[in-house]
């Protein structure tokens, strides 16, 4: 109790002083010129961003008086180093400020309040970190409520999993810029499982999920029009962001759902999906990590917190706000997060673990497997360092499969046609469209 009473005086003692010590006072008043400045420098800089529509250089300069504020009709972005050296004139400036201010309240003040000042001011900083932090406290906590990130993690279709990082959430139905999102009650997206069909289950990542394009647009949907007459179903079981080592722990949870499986079709983004499978974060979000140790696969980072230091940096309201302008900040928080990266070598010998791991799994099952490898938008499509290594593996590996590249490099159409607007990695409903017929031609031939 005496405690609590004596931490009460002293944060009252403390914000006393903020509003009467002459030092804080003179503090400042000598920040007001610096700040003037810099309003005048925004308000100038807001001006040449509206004039940016129709002149490349008042775009160039707002960016360098407001760097981060983001792309522009002439696309002008500052290199790195111009982006430093911004940040960095704003901090020489402050620190300028403050020290003229400082000296000039000190100077003022004699040698027998010079004790006395030094706690007042110790007071003062401490105070106002204490308040300042509660302060904190209270808004990343409205903004983690406002946000849904407590139901929604990866993207709006997924939460957070301690075993995979996120799944997507069941049951579901959402419209996204007029397109229809749903997920049945597994979490997979499409209609719900026929036990009486023969299931063919597509995994992979927001490639095979479909991201940009509607239900009835997606790969799986078309590829399930085509073969259902048949008497088969396509189970969409595909997760946006996901690595292979996500995919295949997913597909092992979720195998025995799937009613007389006939067939596994693993879409593989060769863009990204080897670098997210070789690290324990993908997206800002932690994940589960699979690593080598004496040429024996090991799970590592499970389970997972949602609370753990990478995560509330991802969801951070603060550390957003403040990396728009400062992107370095944020570099700086995450190297104290224990990121772990899989080294190449290794990285191949776990993909090569899990696409064995996968096919063992289907001929248990007497079914087929088939790798489709999409390529990343280009010039060449396939032509990239990872679509080779992944055309490589699976040569290697003697697996079935599918170079989409090449199916596309035979279609007269332009990448305009098959790929979203700004977009490298995911397709349009055409796009979807010819993969489907690709993998059709593959498997009924």
């Amino acid at each position: 109790m005496r405690l609590v009473q004596r931490l009460k005086r002293w944060l009252s003692r403390g914000i006393k002083c903020i509003y009467h010590l002459k030092a804080s006072r003179m503090f400042v008043l000598g920040l007001l010129p610096f700040i003037a400045v810099w309003a005048v420098f925004i308000a100038i800089g807001e001006w040449l961003l509206a004039q940016a529509y129709y002149c490349e250089g008042a775009c160039l300069f707002s960016q360098l008086l407001m760097p981060g504020r983001g792309a522009t009709p002439y696309g002008v972005y500052l290199s790195i180093a111009e982006r430093h050296l911004a940040n960095c004139s704003l901090v020489w400036a402050a620190v300028l400020g403050a020290g003229v201010a400082v000296k000039a309240s000190v100077s003022r003040i004699n040698a027998q309040k010079a004790a006395s000042l030094l706690v007042n001011v110790m007071l003062c900083v401490i105070t106002t970190v204490i308040v300042f932090g509660l302060g904190l406290v209270g808004v990343e906590a409205y903004m983690w409520k406002r946000s849904k990130a407590h139901s929604e993690w990866h993207d709006p279709n997924t939460r957070f999993d301690p075993e995979n990082g996120w799944v997507p959430i069941e049951s579901r139905q959402i419209y996204e810029e007029g397109k229809l999102i749903s997920s049945n009650s597994l979490g997979f997206r499409s209609p719900e499982i026929d036990p009486q069909r023969r299931t063919i289950a597509v995994i992979g990542d927001s490639v095979a999920w479909g991201f940009g394009v509607g239900d009835s647009q997606v790969f799986s949907a078309h590829f399930d029009s085509i073969v259902r007459p048949q008497g088969y179903q396509v189970q969409n079981l595909a997760v946006s962001g996901y690595g292979i080592d996500q995919t295949y722990l997913l597909l092992n949870d979720r195998l025995d759902s799937l009613p007389h499986l006939w067939g596994i079709i693993l879409v593989i983004f060769t863009g990204n999906d080897l670098i997210d499978t070789q690290s324990n974060t993908v997206w800002g979000k932690r994940k589960p990590l699979f690593e080598v140790r004496n040429r024996v696969l090991e799970l590592t980072e499970v389970p997972i917190s949602q609370y753990c230091l990478q995560n509330l940096l991802s969801v951070s309201y603060t550390v957003n706000l403040i990396s728009r302008s400062f992107p370095q900040f944020k570099e700086f928080l995450e190297t104290l997060t224990e990121g772990k990266k899989v080294a190449v070598e290794d990285a191949e010998y776990v993909l090569s673990t899990l696409l064995g791991n996968i096919k063992t799994m289907a001929e248990k099952r007497s079914a087929r497997f088939l790798v489709v490898l999409s390529p990343l938008r280009s010039g060449d499509l396939g032509s990239d360092e990872n679509h080779v290594f992944f055309q490589n593996l699976m040569r290697k590996l003697g697996l079935e499969y599918v170079d989409f590249a090449e199916e596309l490099k035979t279609q007269r159409y332009a990448l305009d046609e098959l790929y979203l607007p700004k977009d490298r990695a995911h397709f349009t409903e055409l796009g979807h469209r010819l993969l489907a017929d690709a993998v059709t031609a593959k498997l009924f031939k």
